[in-house]
């Protein structure tokens, strides 16, 4: 039976043994993958996984291991041909009389965390940001060296001591989880935090693009039960027009099923996310949340984007492309230099001349520059005119002057309207 595992299930009961623990969980294993539509098992253990990480004793890392059947008990290269330091004396050199003696000393370079865990394979897998945030203690096995952590530290094999953790110190992970949930109700720290782990864990790949959502179950759990808020679709609620504010990286993709999430969240774009206005100062939102359906339990396997209604309040204009240039309702032209930075969701979008509506959602200062003040928007389509709906399509910013949109005469009340977001 044994020889029959993979590799790496292989050594990892061999860690397990040699560590006196007698039970280990290996989610492959575990877990009954879904077959023929039949996902039973899997709907009820995938909620259950960050349980199991953060009531484990330790969690074993296979950082080196790019598949199960590699392995990671493995020889070590650079242990084979140990380096030491080396003293270089340049004081016997007949062609240069009258130098003094001078010792050049090289120093034997140590495997470090960000090159062997942050750029590991197994750093590049969705799933294993929840892993790491609910783990108490982690045994990374990389390429060169043994890595551990604790909420407290980081250290190696070379370093029994370790390093207090900091923010900067594992790219995946950009904060200390535990120390998060035990520090003071900041609900702005919740939103900016958030987006930090956002745009590290939107550049990670899933097998099944649906498993997104599911694989942050737990450690969205947390963060509601701490910070008393609701998690909309990868949004908080209370920071909902924050978490509008997304945009996807340049790389464009096909968006991922409908079903997974609304338009509005980040996490109906496939591949990378930014949010651009986390750092900016002196915001004014334009945009007024009227209502969002959070009653329900948004971390179902069984909700779809169609039951979740997002009501806003807030400025609408018309604009259209072409070629490199958008115009807003036909009167005012922008070139890509005005148009910092304007970019679509959808494959299926670019290259089409059909209108499309933009709603305006916050005015800030450019964060190098406090002259310049941008202006942010989400570019949208109409869906049923008749109920006022609308999904998104794209992000985008510009500078404020470029529209002649505020001043008072037009910017009234009278002319914000109420639409629905699906």
């Amino acid at each position: 039976m044994f020889d029959e595992l993979p590799r790496t299930i292989q050594d990892a009961i061999l860690v397990t043994r040699s560590l006196g623990e007698r039970f280990l969980w290996v989610n492959a294993i575990c877990i009954i993958q879904p077959e023929d539509k039949d996902n039973t098992d899997w709907k009820f253990e995938a909620p259950e996984m960050s349980r199991y990480y953060q009531d484990s004793f330790c969690t074993i890392a296979a950082a080196r291991a790019a598949d199960s059947a590699e392995g990671f008990l493995t020889e070590r290269l650079q242990q084979r041909y140990p380096v030491g330091n080396c003293v270089l004396d340049t004081c016997n050199d007949p062609r240069r009389p009258g130098i003094l003696c001078r010792a050049v000393l090289t120093t034997e370079p140590l495997p470090s965390w960000h090159h062997s865990v942050d750029r590991s394979p197994l750093t590049e897998r969705g799933w294993v940001l929840q892993e790491r945030l609910m783990s108490r203690r982690i045994l990374f096995w990389t390429k060169h060296a043994l890595f551990w952590s604790c909420p407290e530290m980081l250290a190696s094999e070379f370093n029994h001591k370790g390093s207090e953790f900091e923010h900067s110190a594992s790219k995946p992970v950009p904060v200390n989880f535990d120390k998060m949930l035990a520090g003071n109700d900041d609900h702005w720290s919740l939103s900016t935090t958030w987006q930090l782990l956002v745009e590290n864990y939107s550049t990670m790949e899933f097998t099944f693009e649906s498993d997104r959502l599911v694989a942050l179950m737990g450690i969205s759990s947390r963060l509601q039960e701490r910070f008393k808020d609701h998690f909309v679709f990868g949004l908080w609620r209370k920071y909902l027009l924050q978490g509008l504010c997304w945009q996807r990286s340049s790389r464009l993709k096909d968006r991922a099923d409908s079903n997974i999430a609304p338009s509005w969240s980040w996490i109906a774009s496939k591949g990378e996310v930014k949010f651009p206005l986390k750092n900016a100062e002196s915001i004014t939102w334009l945009l007024e949340i009227v209502d969002v359906d959070d009653d329900l339990d948004t971390l179902s396997f069984d909700r779809t984007q169609s039951e979740c209604k997002l009501k806003v309040k807030g400025l609408l204009q018309n604009i259209s492309f072409e070629g490199q240039v958008f115009k807003f309702d036909e009167r005012k032209a922008l070139g890509t230099e005005d148009a910092l930075s304007t970019l679509l969701d959808r494959v299926d979008k670019v290259g089409d001349s059909s209108p499309i509506t933009c709603l305006f959602l916050a005015s800030y200062v450019h964060s190098w520059d406090p002259d310049i003040k941008l202006l942010s928007y989400m570019m949208l389509e109409i869906v049923d005119k008749h109920d006022q709906k609308y999904q998104r399509i794209g992000f985008g910013i510009t500078e404020y002057d470029s529209i002649d949109l505020f001043n008072v005469e037009k910017y009234t009340e009278e002319k914000r309207i109420v639409i629905e977001l699906i």
